[in-house]
């Protein structure tokens, strides 16, 4: 097999790795809310007892019922964003990182508040500043477009490269594209790194960057 072969082998079994994950984002989207958020334990829950704690001021129990009323993943818990917001509020208003996440991503959808890119902004760098991630990704793209703060792709940069960091595979993206427009070599071996940790991670936009590489 000539080396030719070889690369082009690779470049298509990255662009059915591709067509994979663009199916399992599809059915993905069909079964849940696109909504940010963070995961869920997948064991059942006792709702009422979740509530009760909410109710009594416990941060965590109220972002926990904040997503569920947000994803309406739980059945014993129907999709109602209002309540989402409410529950997030309350969760964000005693410093949970969770809460103040979920409430940006309500505030910057217009999800049961009237959409404010500002507000948004806020609550993502009060959760970003406590290391949140999703928070870092967000704000660094709010600092990117401009949104809710003043543009800064430096502030962008700093954002995106905190949570890739963390394994935050957009963010790792993000900061690879970043990298790739420079002239310095080793900013093009950092990119290229960048780059492959998202691709390996099932980033589609990464797979297929990476197979225009190899072909």
């Amino acid at each position: 097999m000539t080396l030719a072969t070889i690369v082009r082998s690779r470049a298509l079994i990255l662009a059915v790795q591709v067509l994979a994950c663009g199916l399992i984002t599809a059915l993905g989207a069909a079964a849940i809310a696109p909504a940010p958020q963070e995961p869920v334990a997948s064991a059942p829950e006792d709702i009422g007892e979740l509530k009760a704690r909410a109710e009594q001021g416990d941060p965590e129990a109220q972002y926990r019922l904040g997503v569920y009323c947000l994803t309406g993943i739980n059945r014993e818990v129907p999709r109602d964003y209002e309540d989402a917001a409410r529950w997030f509020r309350l969760s964000a208003a005693q410093g949970h990182a969770g809460g103040q996440f979920g409430l940006g991503s309500m505030y910057e959808n217009g999800w049961g508040l009237a959409r404010d890119h500002r507000e948004a902004a806020n609550w993502y760098r009060l959760a970003a500043e406590q290391g949140h991630a999703r928070a870092q990704y967000f704000l660094g793209g709010a600092y990117s477009l401009g949104q809710g703060v003043r543009q800064s792709h430096e502030e962008a940069a700093r954002w995106y490269r905190l949570a890739a960091e963390q394994g935050h595979v957009n963010a790792q993206y993000s900061v690879g594209m970043r990298l790739a427009g420079s002239s310095k070599p080793e900013d093009l071996r950092e990119s290229a790194r960048w780059v492959r940790l998202a691709a390996e991670r099932g980033h589609v936009h990464a797979q297929v960057r990476l197979g225009y590489v190899y072909w």
